[in-house]
């Protein structure tokens, strides 16, 4: 908590995202845990979108949790 806030995130995620293009991929994809609203919120103002009908039980450290399915198109580079 006391990195949040600070662009930490979203360095990482803008490197992950300019690696994944440099290999090739037209977008991405990843899973977020539904109730985990503050890390929702941080993909979707980075550009990534919720694919409709696309949430599940997913084993998480022992526990069954509620995922859903986020996704991004990387523009040609």
């Amino acid at each position: 908590p006391g990195c949040m806030g600070k662009g930490i995130g979203r360095a990482l995620l803008v490197d992950a995202e300019r690696a994944m293009r440099d290999d090739g991929a037209t977008a991405g994809v990843l899973r977020v845990i539904t109730a985990n609203e503050g890390t929702r919120r941080f993909y979707e103002r980075c550009g990534w979108t919720i694919e409709p009908g696309s949430t599940r039980m997913e084993d998480a450290w022992g526990q069954q949790v509620e995922t859903v399915r986020y996704t991004k198109r990387f523009p040609n580079s």
